[in-house]
């Protein structure tokens, strides 16, 4: 978003926020005002970048995407506007390979969070890439790396 005309009060706080910028519950639940660190777009797939990962996801034969974020050390999966984690028991296969990894996570790394967004982080959200992503079924996570939002890169434990 050109900031230039821009309403907002601080430039930070004008623009799109990519990971909500996707086709599934696109502002249902999310921000609507475009000077809010979370607004969506005015539509889906209004950002050259979330067009550009479209591009990719409808044209390679992707098998897994994975998103990285900072916060939470958590691995998440869909579906991040579901609370209750019913929409994911819909398919089974997506069901069961969502409950493998959380397995092998808890038995190799047990430090590490494998959950729903609604799990981990105590929130939900729509339209976002893991979600959209998964609808085109393409297993999809994402990671949420270190314990806050402002980590000193060089305090970072690897944990893939």
């Amino acid at each position: 978003m050109n900031f230039e005309g821009s309403k907002c009060k601080l430039k930070i706080d004008s623009g799109v926020d990519i990971n909500r910028n996707f086709d599934i519950m696109f502002r249902t639940l999310g921000v609507n005002d475009p000077c809010h660190e979370e607004y969506a777009g005015a539509s889906p797939f209004s950002e050259k970048e979330s067009q550009a990962l479209r591009f990719v996801i409808e044209n390679f034969n992707i098998t897994l995407a994975i998103d990285i974020h900072n916060y939470g050390n958590s691995w998440i999966y869909p579906f991040s506007y579901d609370k209750s984690g019913s929409q994911l028991q819909k398919n089974k296969t997506q069901a069961d390979f969502y409950r493998y990894i959380k397995d092998k996570f808890s038995l190799k790394m047990p430090e590490v969070h494998v959950s729903t967004c609604y799990e981990s982080l105590k929130y939900i959200t729509d339209g976002v890439y893991i979600d959209w992503v998964l609808s085109k079924n393409v297993f999809s996570f994402a990671y949420e790396v270190g314990k806050s939002f402002f980590e000193d890169v060089t305090s970072l434990k690897i944990s893939i």
